[in-house]
């Protein structure tokens, strides 16, 4: 747990076997690598601006900040994702995976969305409120993969997504990079 003033760890990279905590008041972590095995929660008093950010968490991620938050051409897996802005919640170009199979996996809660070249992935199900804010989706994906099997019955669908899914979840795993890259184009391509 670390609690601060404002933060920055742009292009740090910070590793936990457990569950990592941030309370802070504006957060600065663009390029920054965090890996948790457990659960990863931050909450800023201001915004939050990880461009580029590669966030992989074994268990929940959850970020909160009382003004915008900004992970555009940026990364997050988890098996649950929990995003809440009190501004725009920004993800262009950038990849949200939330991988656990029931429940609402995936929920990002601000006062406008961009995904804008982005994807945005459950495998169950996801909930967005972009409240008083616009939404823009231009080129970019919006996927609730269980929720689909589930209602159509069909795996074809379900495998494909699964697969593209791993490939950019795969992508967290290796350095910056041509590998990064070419896993990161495969899933979403796929």
């Amino acid at each position: 747990t670390l609690t601060a003033g404002a933060t920055t760890l742009t292009n740090a990279t910070v590793t936990s076997g457990g569950n990592t905590t941030l309370n802070t008041a504006e957060l600065q972590a663009n390029q920054a690598r965090i890996n948790a095995l457990g659960n990863f929660s931050a909450t800023s008093s201001a915004a939050v601006t990880a461009q580029q950010l590669a966030l992989a968490a074994g268990g929940s991620a959850a970020i909160t900040a009382t003004q915008g938050i900004d992970l555009s051409r940026g990364s997050v897996s988890a098996q649950t994702i929990a995003l809440s802005a009190g501004g725009v919640l920004n993800n262009t170009g950038g990849n949200l995976h939330a991988g656990a199979t029931t429940g609402d996996a995936l929920t990002l809660q601000s006062q406008g969305l961009v995904n804008d070249q982005g994807t945005i992935a459950s495998n169950a199900g996801l909930s967005m409120q972009a409240n008083t804010g616009s939404v823009s989706n231009a080129a970019g994906r919006v996927l609730a993969l269980g929720a689909g099997f589930a209602r159509h019955g069909r795996s074809a669908p379900l495998a494909l997504g699964a697969l593209g899914l791993c490939l950019m979840a795969g992508a967290l795993a290796v350095g910056h990079g041509l590998s990064e890259a070419i896993l990161t184009i495969g899933g979403v391509s796929i």
